[in-house]
């Protein structure tokens, strides 16, 4: 079977979609595959189903969640009573999640490894695989614990992405590509600098600088700080016309993702 939470909660077997009702059962099952095959607490899944305060009914509750999920999922994914938790037996289970992790480190050791072109075909693989938000249709409570570290995982796969791009000479396509990711990421220094470098190759040397002091204002206003040390190498890399290195400023270890 295979389920995907990177987006909507996702479910088929045999290509054939299962539908499962409801945010609740959709968490506790999401919860469930997170854990990876270890049982989970009644009272964690009580908080990721209900916040801080449950409701005096949530373990006859959570029992017929599990009742539903055990008549949705059968013998593929068998959810099982460990008291005092649950457990869902992952062996015949294909997760997104997890392809995903492993796309993010193969991509990352050959970007490392100086093996560009692969690196940008698996790293791009690995972004296929988001649908949308992670978890979108659970419980906010779920997704306060979870999306975070699953979000900073995919942001580092981005950036690795795009160096990989340039380190290509793909400029052209990062200076169309990176203005729409930096938007939506104002906090990341490595992008900034991808695509102040992708202009500048590009002969555009006067719009990067602009780029520069641009997002140096931005951040005096809104945090009271100066760039990092990343960014200020590669404004001065442009400014003065030399080359700049990004695996020098590369982080070279991947974030961790959390696991319930």
């Amino acid at each position: 079977m295979f389920i995907g939470l990177l987006g909507p909660v996702e479910l088929s077997q045999d290509g054939e979609p299962v539908v499962l009702q409801g945010s609740k059962l959709r968490t506790m099952l999401a919860a469930l595959l997170l854990a990876e095959g270890k049982p989970v607490h009644d009272d964690r899944l009580a908080r990721f189903l209900w916040g801080d305060r449950p409701p005096v009914t949530m373990r006859a509750q959570m029992y017929t969640y599990a009742s539903r999920l055990r008549a949705r999922l059968g013998e593929q994914v068998p959810v099982l009573r460990r008291h005092p938790g649950y457990l869902a037996d992952l062996s015949e289970v294909e997760l997104d999640v997890d392809r995903f992790r492993r796309l993010a480190t193969q991509g990352h050791a050959l970007l490392e490894e100086g093996d560009t072109h692969r690196a940008q075909d698996v790293l791009a693989q690995a972004l296929l695989l988001w649908r949308g938000p992670a978890l979108m249709d659970c419980t906010d409570h779920l997704k306060g614990v979870v999306a975070p570290p699953l979000d900073a995982l995919r942001l580092t796969v981005v950036e690795d992405r795009a160096e990989a791009m340039l380190l290509q000479g793909e400029y052209r396509h990062l200076t169309l590509e990176l203005p729409r990711l930096v938007a939506e990421h104002p906090e990341c220094e490595r992008l900034q600098a991808l695509l102040m470098i992708a202009l500048y190759r590009r002969d555009r040397q006067s719009e990067a600088l602009r780029l520069y002091h641009f997002w140096r204002h931005d951040l005096a206003q809104r945090l009271g700080i100066n760039p990092g040390d990343y960014l200020t190498s590669a404004y001065l890399s442009v400014l003065r016309g030399h080359e700049f290195n990004p695996a020098e400023y590369r982080d070279h270890t991947l974030p961790d993702t959390l696991r319930v």
